[in-house]
């Protein structure tokens, strides 16, 4: 049986502030248009946007999110005269979240951002004409877990305004992102940490070049590296699967990078699966033991499983949630392979793992552990269902058991 079976689920609770009361402004139930919900939404407030084509320019205060309630179904575009794009965020410091949406950008952005606290995530943005860019950037950013399609010639992933931060994680990228033709604001940074980037990398500057920016690219598989004669000045390549024509960069700070086929489950498929087999070096291969590339699990071959789960498992151990308090749970790994470290890997609905539980051995081929309900950071997470999966040879039949 392959052991990247999900034999159980944790469910931990969530629940709002006291005194909290968030608003749900449903479209095109409540309200025609997404520009509509926004302007009545005040901070706290959820847009809940049903699956559907929305042909607008939305305005998201401080403190609003914009959910695509139907996932990959519910899309915004703009015409291609409007120069911002689909979602202009509004100034403020309270956090926007915008998820599960189709952004698709015209010949200029498809977005500008003017809030520091602005996450983009899930989603799916293309944009990109001759001489574009993705998004006009007056402050910080973080883009997690998107799908992101940049087709522009000559042009660049954003246009930066004012120095800022940017954060990219676990996003699947295509295009030509990373070639800056625009000047950069001296201080601002690029983190782009777990991402699965089927492009070119390279860089070229305004004359004069600006160079007063850090770029680190962490944990990413990378199609292709290209090095210029100028660089930024801080620019870092840590852990990355740099697997396409070139080899690995002679460009900047470079440790732990590789070059391998990164054994992706699909890619070039119709359903473009980014995911890692089984067998992919890219697994474990990362800073601090992560995983390299976008986290978005596993794939592994469920032939035989149904019947095997039938026959072997009690009923108990099926794929059920299991309901604990935010205080945690005690995890038993039994028949687990001797010639691989014990772990535990913890995954959300996404299949982003959270965090990784070093078990320790009891009596004979049994291994415990603790797990609080934190991340690897010790961070608390939300409220919400949680997978376990075990590592070992797939060869090997391994249970996760909770211990009550």
């Amino acid at each position: 049986m392959k052991q990247g079976l999900l034999l159980c689920a944790i469910m931990l609770y969530g629940t709002l502030p006291m005194g909290v009361q968030a608003d749900m402004l449903w479209v095109p139930d409540n309200y025609s248009t997404i520009s509509l919900a926004c302007e009545e939404a005040v901070a706290g407030d959820t847009v809940a946007v049903l699956a559907g084509n929305y042909e607008e320019s939305a305005h998201v205060k401080p403190g609003v999110s914009v959910i695509g309630m139907v996932p990959d179904s519910t899309a915004i575009r703009v015409e291609s005269s409007d120069p911002y794009g689909p979602f202009i965020l509004l100034p403020g410091t309270e956090p926007v979240l915008i998820k599960n949406m189709k952004i698709v950008g015209g010949p200029n952005s498809a977005f500008a951002n003017n809030n520091p606290n602005t996450t983009i995530e899930r989603c799916l943005i293309t944009a990109g004409e001759f001489y574009s860019y993705l998004g006009l950037l007056w402050e910080s950013i973080t883009f997690s877990s998107c799908f992101i399609g940049f087709s522009a010639g000559f042009g660049n992933l954003f246009y930066l305004l004012n120095p800022v931060t940017v954060y990219m994680q676990d996003c699947v990228i295509m295009g030509d992102p990373f070639s800056n033709w625009w000047a950069i604001p001296a201080g601002s940074q690029f983190e782009i940490e777990n991402n699965t980037i089927h492009a070119r990398i390279g860089f070229e500057f305004d004359s004069p070049p600006t160079t007063e920016f850090t770029l680190r690219f962490t944990n990413n598989i990378i199609e292709e590296v290209f090095c210029s004669d100028t660089q930024p000045d801080v620019l870092e390549w840590r852990y990355n699967d740099i697997f396409g024509f070139g080899g690995l960069p002679d460009c900047g700070d470079r440790i732990g990078n590789f070059s391998a086929d990164p054994l992706l489950c699909d890619p070039d498929g119709p359903e473009a699966d980014n995911r890692l087999e089984p067998e992919s070096p890219c697994l474990a291969a990362g800073e601090n033991g992560e995983d390299v590339g976008a986290r978005l699990g596993i794939c592994w071959d469920p032939a035989g499983v149904e019947d095997e789960l039938a026959s072997v498992l009690p009923p108990r151990l099926w794929a059920y949630p299991n309901v604990i308090g935010r205080a945690g749970c005690t995890l038993e790994l039994t028949r687990q392979s001797v010639t691989l470290p014990p772990a535990v890997g913890v995954f959300d609905v996404l299949g982003r793992r959270c965090a990784t539980l070093r078990l320790s051995p009891r009596a004979g081929a049994t291994f415990t552990a603790r797990w609080p309900g934190t991340d690897d950071q010790g961070r608390k997470l939300p409220g919400g269902v949680y997978w376990l999966r075990p590592t070992g040879r797939t060869d090997v039949s391994t249970r996760v058991l909770i211990v009550k």
